[in-house]
């Protein structure tokens, strides 16, 4: 397995934990985050199901962004005194 291929199946892992929380605090439907996003339906949810996706890491990299995640698809940490 490659460094971007091992690099895609971690953002994958990640995005598959996080993506749907994620666009549910910004209360966004999986329609809507798809076209805001650029994506097709089906893309986002096989990220947010943990399915097979062939995108490349660029793009999910991305997609983590627009979520408000990190680019490896994680939560970013909180400021301190935040709840």
């Amino acid at each position: 397995m490659g460094e971007e291929e091992a690099r895609r199946q971690t953002l994958l892992g990640n995005l598959a934990a996080h993506a749907a929380p994620a666009r549910q605090r910004l209360y966004l439907s999986v329609w809507d985050t798809a076209r805001l996003a650029g994506l097709t339906l089906q893309a986002v949810e096989a990220i947010e199901q943990g399915k097979a996706c062939m995108l490349p890491p660029a793009v999910l990299a991305e997609f983590a962004a627009f979520l408000g995640l990190t680019e490896a698809g994680l939560p970013r940490p909180r400021h301190p005194g935040m709840r």
